[in-house]
């Protein structure tokens, strides 16, 4: 009986959705961590491998420095994709090897998300001689390892993120007042500026913050469809009820696919965030909200214990999520936008401190598909750059 219990076991099946010329072009060796969506899409699927960006410097490339290998990421990756595993490019001993990029995943998204994953994770090897490329899975967190012996790999990939899921994005340019006194020192103008952060991160959800969820421009034969979610509705997103009078659903429950065309277009929409579901942040500040019902603008004084100077940092946020077609798209904004729009102000907090009292970086974020992968990225550049190396080619060429 034992052994027929045994036999009918079924080994994990793995799913691979990025090419597989993207991970044995890899150089030799390297460390890929696999990317993929546990919440919308099959389990154990991975959608794209990314190179690990930080080394630690005497231990070679199997030995990521983590600490700061989450911070790449964290702005790198798009909210609605996970990290699902690892993966040796160059191991010379699949047994040996194969258990390792496994744990440094785990650790990873724990670094990431504050939290070990309770999906199903991969490790795998890509030998070094043959190209052969074995797995490790486990199923969910504490799960038995196993060797995956059935690799599916998509015939048409960009198609099953395309059908199964949709993005959303939203820009928000903020201008933030930060008010020093002239004592300050700068550990404690680090305080303020985090503190300053951390309060416009914790806004997002506040009563005076209504969000603008639009769909692509519509076409001739179809509607624009539009709904408004105000922030301090999105905490209980869990409990969405149908007017069971009316039977129609309430904004809060209306789904990510009302808001798409009902033809899609081919990959190349999600390379040019074509068919991307808008969100535009409104505030309202002026609201007196301390009176139900009261609609007289308030406005509040704050006296200066000291002299102060006013510093306004201004930022530019845009963000992309990705999400299924089913998801309510209440349980989007709040689950998804809001914690990317908060992250990426910790990363821009982070560029920004060491220059408080300098020229503050101009941070501009933008999104791209690198060749060979199918989902987009997020990078955020400082335009101060092109205009350094600007001026150092016209004195270099005055010097000519």
């Amino acid at each position: 009986m034992e052994n027929a219990a045994d036999g009918s076991r079924r080994s994990p099946s793995l799913r691979l959705l990025c090419p597989k010329k993207s991970i044995l072009s890899s150089p030799l060796p390297s460390l890929l961590w696999l990317v993929g969506s546990p919440r919308f899409l099959q389990p154990v699927t991975v959608a794209a491998a990314l190179r690990c960006l930080r080394f630690l410097s005497d231990d070679g490339p199997f030995s990521p420095d983590l600490p700061h290998e989450a911070d790449e990421i964290r702005g790198l990756l798009v909210r609605g994709f996970d990290i699902v595993g690892g993966l040796f490019v160059g191991s010379a001993n699949f047994e040996s090897d194969a258990s390792r990029p496994l744990e440094l995943a785990g650790e990873l998204r724990q670094r990431l998300f504050g939290e070990r994953a309770s999906h199903g994770m991969v490790g795998g090897c890509v030998d070094a001689s043959t190209g052969d490329i074995r797995f490790l899975v486990s199923e969910s967190e504490g799960s038995e390892v196993v060797e995956g012996q059935e690799v599916l790999w998509g015939d048409e990939p960009g198609r099953s993120l395309l059908e199964k899921g949709c993005l959303l994005r939203c820009e928000l340019q903020l201008q933030l007042p930060l008010y020093l006194p002239s004592d300050e020192t700068m550990s404690g103008i680090e305080a303020r500026f985090s503190s300053l952060i951390e309060s416009t991160a914790a806004n997002l959800r506040g009563p005076h913050v209504s969000y603008l969820v639009e769909g692509p421009t519509a076409t001739f034969d179809e509607s624009h469809h539009s709904v408004i979610l105000h922030g301090n509705n999105l905490n209980s997103v869990s409990q969405l009820p149908i007017n069971t009078n009316t039977n129609k659903c309430s904004a809060k429950i209306v789904s990510c696919s009302e808001f798409l065309p009902t033809k899609r277009h081919d990959l190349s929409s999600i390379r040019e965030n074509a068919d991307a579901i808008q969100i535009t942040v409104l505030s309202n500040q002026s609201l007196n909200i301390s009176k139900a019902g009261s609609t007289v603008p308030m406005l509040k004084y704050f006296p200066a214990p000291a002299p102060a100077s006013l510093r306004v940092i201004d930022l530019k946020l845009d963000i992309l999520c990705y999400s299924s077609m089913d998801l309510p798209v209440a349980v989007a904004v709040s689950e998804l936008v809001i914690p990317g729009l908060a992250d990426q102000l910790s990363i821009m907090k982070k560029a920004i401190v060491s220059e408080l009292l300098t020229q503050q970086p101009q941070l501009c974020p933008y999104h791209f598909v690198p060749p060979g992968l199918l989902i987009p990225l997020t990078a955020i550049y400082d335009t101060r750059y092109g205009e350094i190396e600007e001026k150092q080619s016209m004195k270099f060429a005055l010097m000519l």
